[in-house]
């Protein structure tokens, strides 16, 4: 994601945001008019906002970040939870699948079913775990991401489209 494109949750803003949603912090303080990321005007020396570069005055200052901003939050964030969950479960589920495939074509092992029990739940068990972590650690995050970046430089420019 540039910078230039969508300069919306810097890593001060999400915290801010993420901190107001938990009842931690009041949606109050100096913003950036443009990119919402929290700025100091005593101590910004130089009056310019850290992320889009905009020269900060008080003109150019909002007094908390507008409801439409925690919209899209939840929404990217709720993207990426869908990928990493769903990615997950399908991890799970070949962990499954391939643990009962071993067990009913293996004819010692459907055979002798204590032994097969207890290699099919050591299989589960550490199968489940990484493959789990791989489709929903690995991939799912990095799709998740992907997309809910692009839903917020979609919803991003919209909401600038109509708040300008």
């Amino acid at each position: 994601m540039s910078v230039e494109k969508c300069p919306l949750f810097s890593e001060k803003l999400e915290l801010h945001m993420v901190e107001v949603g938990n009842g931690l912090r009041p949606n109050a303080g100096n913003f950036c008019k443009f990119c919402f990321n929290p700025v100091e005007l005593a101590s910004n020396k130089n009056k310019k906002c850290e992320i889009c570069k905009k020269n900060i005055t008080k003109n150019n200052t909002v007094k908390s970040v507008p409801d439409e901003i925690f919209a899209i939050l939840r929404e990217v964030r709720k993207i990426e939870r869908t990928y990493v969950i769903s990615f997950a479960f399908l991890g799970i589920f070949l962990s499954l699948f391939t643990g009962f495939l071993i067990i009913f074509n293996t004819t010692f092992l459907f055979a002798n079913e204590i032994l097969g029990t207890i290699i099919l739940f050591a299989y589960l068990l550490i199968t489940g775990r990484l493959f789990a972590n791989i489709f929903g650690g690995i991939i799912g995050d990095q799709l998740g991401y992907k997309k809910g970046r692009s839903r917020l430089e979609l919803r991003w420019s919209e909401w600038k489209d109509n708040n300008n």
